[in-house]
């Protein structure tokens, strides 16, 4: 077992940072304007099946198959190769053939945006992938920064679980683009098996993690 926790405050400096990339309130909008940071704490806790068996739960989500890459010539921002990398590694991990889901870092940034998006497009046209519905919570409790990695496994653990994806709040006008193989979630979809989960940071610290359903076939 595991415990990954960490906390955040904004102070002074990081707001003004966020104010220089124009951080947006309203990710993947093409209205978007202004910034939302958030603040709070968070923990996740992974633990093995046998341990979690042991302790009489179902282990009914797995952590399938995850992806990383070290990027520091630049911020994930401006590089869509390091994201496409560890989006298709996390899914070869995982073996996993299609995504019902991806829930995306989405910053709110305008060219951090376009990035994962044209990123996640490349994937699934590698894999022959349509209609995987994307959005991310940041529009709703804003980037809590050093610890916004914690709310995105959550939030698509709740997916997994409920069979609902969330929508993106405050999307209102998706960004008109070739991405005839990404809709942008405004309101609820079919439920899902199968979630990526993205954590981008500026100084190029990347991940992505697959999750799924079903009890874990391994230890």
């Amino acid at each position: 077992m595991a415990v990954v926790a960490g906390a955040t405050a904004s102070n002074h400096y990081e707001y003004a940072s966020m104010d220089v990339v124009r951080a947006a309130a309203r990710p993947f909008d093409k209205e978007c304007a202004g910034i939302s940071l958030g603040e709070g704490g968070g923990a996740v806790v992974p633990e093995s099946a046998r341990r979690a068996r042991a302790r009489g739960l179902a282990a009914d989500l797995v952590v399938a198959g995850c992806g990383t890459r070290v990027a520091a010539a630049k911020s994930v921002a401006w590089d869509e190769t390091s994201v496409a990398d560890c989006l298709r590694e996390a899914m070869s991990d995982a073996r996993a053939d299609h995504l019902d889901h991806v829930h995306a870092h989405a910053t709110g940034t305008p060219q951090g945006d376009t990035a994962e998006l044209s990123a996640i497009e490349a994937v699934a046209a590698q894999a022959s992938l349509r209609d995987v519905p994307v959005s991310s919570h940041k529009g709703a409790i804003g980037h809590r920064l050093h610890i916004s990695g914690a709310v995105g496994p959550a939030a698509a653990s709740q997916a997994l679980r409920t069979g609902i994806i969330p929508p993106t709040a405050g999307l209102v006008t998706p960004e008109v683009t070739h991405r005839v193989r990404l809709p942008l979630v405004s309101e609820h979809a079919p439920p899902v098996t199968v979630v990526a989960v993205d954590s981008f940071g500026f100084g190029g610290n990347n991940a992505s993690v697959v999750l799924r359903t079903g009890a874990a076939s391994h230890p």
